[in-house]
Parts: structure tokens; C-alpha cells; sequence
């Protein structure tokens, strides 16, 4: 399903210098299937070593800088837009994942909600570009206009269960990023946007993921972007495993 992304004229990846992003960034790269445009986002873009090294080798590669929240209206999109929305931790603050009923408190989380429940919210600043892609075509697909929200299955409801009661503080802002997707995929519907929640899995990176993680970056983001290439509008509002297993909210 890979082979979709060669349809897009622009992707945008946020969060891109480092982990997750940055994997995404390297593996539409360089994996024969890219968009005609990758424009990457970062706070600190002279600080994104490996981002620069690749947009040094791959020319389709636009850094663009983050601004105050972890989306930027830079770049020039237009025709088919697809906008990956990758959850990003600014560099700024460390998160605070293990916080249980005991330890958890007011700050804890309220000092990551603003980026990481509000501020997606913000791709309002961005519908007239949106709307614009979406109408040069029928159906729903990244080709089109599509807005992908990375989350995580801590933010399910449902899901939250047994052991997983140490992450308090970060369950709560991930069920709130899974709300804003949900109420962002009732608002554009009617314009044909695509718009959906993906978990990456539990991936070994650097800032959240520790040793003990079960997936390396590579081995999840080839299976995210398989399932993200793979988009219908029967995916509209979904909240998808990487695996592309339906998750309850």
C-alpha cells in the first residue's frame, strides 16, 4: 500500500527531527515510494542533524521551522495535500508518562495537554487548503487530503485497564488528542477530508519507548505507513493499530 504516497504531491511530517517523525521522514526518503514534496517540521531545524543530512541527499526534503505549536503553516501546499500529524513532545519540556492516582498531579498534566490536545486542534488555520485538495477528486484517500493524528492505545478508554494505571497523566491528554480526531472527523466529513487516530505501537525510541520496547522505529513506521497507504473513506474517523486492527476509544 506504500506505493500511494507517490500519488501525493505534498506530505507533511511534524516532529520530524528526531524518533518517530524522523523515521517517517527517512523512510518515505528512501523506500521508492516517496511524494513529490516531504515538508518537515522542527522546533530546532539547525539542531536536526540527521534531518539536515537528509534533506542534503533527497531534494523533495523542505525543513521548515515548528513555530509555537507542533504545526506551521509554511510550505507551500497544493493540489494533493496529505497532512501527517505525528504527536510530538516539544524539546522544551519533559514528559511526564509514569504518574499514577498517588503521584500525579495538576502540573503533570497540564503541562503537555496544550501541545498535545490543543494545539492539533489548530489545523483549522489550514481547511481553505484542505477543502481546496480535497475537491480535485471524489473519495476519501492521502492523495486527496487526509489529516493523521498519532496517539496512542493509552488514550483508549475502554483499553485502559490493569497495569496500565501508572500512566495517568499521559492517558489523559492521549483520550483528548483521540476526541479532537474524532471531532475533527465529524466536521470534515462533509468536505471529503480524511481524518483518523493511529497508534505506532510501543516503539524503542530514545524519549518515550526505553529498551524494553518491543518494536524498533523501522519495524513500526513500515507498518504504519503500509496502513496509512492504505486509507479509505471506510477509515474516516477510525482509531487504527499499527498492525491496522480497529481500536475501541
Amino acid at each position: 500500500m506504500t506505493r500511494a504516497f507517490k500519488n501525493c504531491s505534498n506530505l507533511k511530517v511534524t516532529g520530524a527531527s528526531r524518533g518517530l517523525g524522523l523515521q517517517i521522514v527517512e523512510s518515505l526518503a528512501t523506500g521508492g515510494f516517496s511524494p513529490g514534496k516531504i515538508i518537515a517540521t522542527a522546533r530546532n531545524p539547525d539542531g536536526a542533524k540527521e534531518l539536515q543530512m537528509l534533506a542534503e541527499e533527497h531534494q523533495n526534503i523542505h525543513i521548515i521551522k515548528l513555530g509555537n505549536f507542533y504545526w506551521t503553516l509554511g510550505g507551500e501546499l497544493t493540489q494533493h495535500t496529505f497532512l501527517l500529524f505525528k504527536k510530538k513532545i516539544p524539546q522544551v519540556i519533559v514528559i511526564n508518562v509514569v504518574a499514577n492516582l498517588e503521584t500525579v498531579t495538576a502540573d503533570k498534566i497540564l503541562e503537555n495537554f496544550h501541545s498535545n490536545s490543543v494545539a492539533p486542534l489548530m489545523i483549522k488555520a489550514m481547511l481553505p487548503l484542505l477543502k481546496r485538495a480535497a475537491a480535485r477528486g471524489k473519495g476519501m484517500a492521502i492523495h486527496r487530503a487526509a489529516v493523521i493524528n498519532m496517539t496512542s492505545l493509552l488514550g483508549s478508554i475502554e483499553l485502559y485497564w490493569g497495569d496500565r494505571q501508572k500512566y495517568i497523566a499521559f492517558a489523559l491528554y492521549q483520550s483528548a488528542l483521540n476526541m479532537v480526531t474524532r471531532c475533527l472527523a465529524v466536521d470534515l466529513e462533509a468536505d471529503g477530508i480524511l481524518c483518523m487516530a493511529l497508534h505506532p505501537g510501543w516503539v524503542r525510541t530514545t524519549d518515550m519507548g526505553g529498551p524494553e520496547a518491543p518494536l524498533s522505529p523501522e519495524e513500526s513506521i513500515s507498518c504504519v505507513l503500509s496502513v496509512i497507504g492504505g486509507l479509505t473513506e471506510k477509515d474516516h474517523g477510525s482509531f487504527l493499530h499499527y498492525t491496522g486492527e480497529q481500536l475501541p476509544w
